[in-house]
């Protein structure tokens, strides 16, 4: 039985046509930057419509419509992130057949990355979060008994650390360098990151 990914794994070798596909191999800061960049923006997209319109209207929405509403912005923002340009790569899609032939980001392929996010995410949340309730129990029980005020800052901690380990996790070993449908997800160098490599290798003297 197959040992499930870690972080500290080897990532496959980069594929034979690397050199003409501009290829660049993920590694653990990528996935950091991407996560990132998904999680602060849903982040607040969330709190200011969700949090902002629930304070306004003193309204309380039940729990599946804040859960379903909360999903529908991780795809709004991951649509963004699949377009973005980082400050030295991008996230390129490329055919599952042909490495080098880069595919355009559709809503399908966009949705497509999204549910892989999604279901592997609820699953390592579930599966972590049955590993470490006891422990992480015991140490809220511990604050809260120590630092009464500290213990639901502590706790709230916890679940943040938890939910930030899981989705940079899922990034780095289920969604970069993995083929999906037809296609599959690899990172690029930014074309825009050294402009003065894109002037002509010679300019003409003045006064020639």
């Amino acid at each position: 039985m197959p040992e499930p990914p870690s972080l500290l794994d080897k990532r496959p070798d980069p594929p034979e046509n690397s050199a003409q596909s501009n290829y660049i191999q993920p590694t653990l800061g990528h996935g950091l930057r991407i996560w990132w960049a998904l999680y602060w923006r849903s982040t607040l997209v969330t709190a200011l419509s969700l949090g902002g319109s629930m304070a306004a209207f003193r309204v309380v929405l039940p729990t599946y419509w804040s859960y379903s509403a909360d999903y529908l912005i991780i795809l709004a923002v991951m649509w963004f992130i699949l377009i973005k340009r980082f400050r030295t790569f991008r996230i390129r899609l490329v055919s599952k057949a042909d490495r080098t032939q880069e595919l355009p980001v559709t809503c399908r392929r966009t949705f497509r990355i999204w549910w892989t996010f999604t279901w592997r995410t609820i699953v390592y949340r579930i599966v972590l979060g049955f590993v470490t309730g006891i422990p992480v129990g015991f140490l809220s029980g511990a604050v809260a008994v120590i630092y009464p005020p500290l213990g639901p800052a502590f706790a709230l901690f916890v679940g943040l650390a938890i939910e930030g380990a899981v989705g940079l996790f899922t990034i780095y070993s289920s969604i970069l360098d993995e083929e999906i449908s037809d296609f599959c997800v690899t990172l690029a160098p930014n074309d825009r990151a050294n402009p003065v490599a894109n002037l002509p290798a010679a300019l003409p003297a003045q006064g020639a």
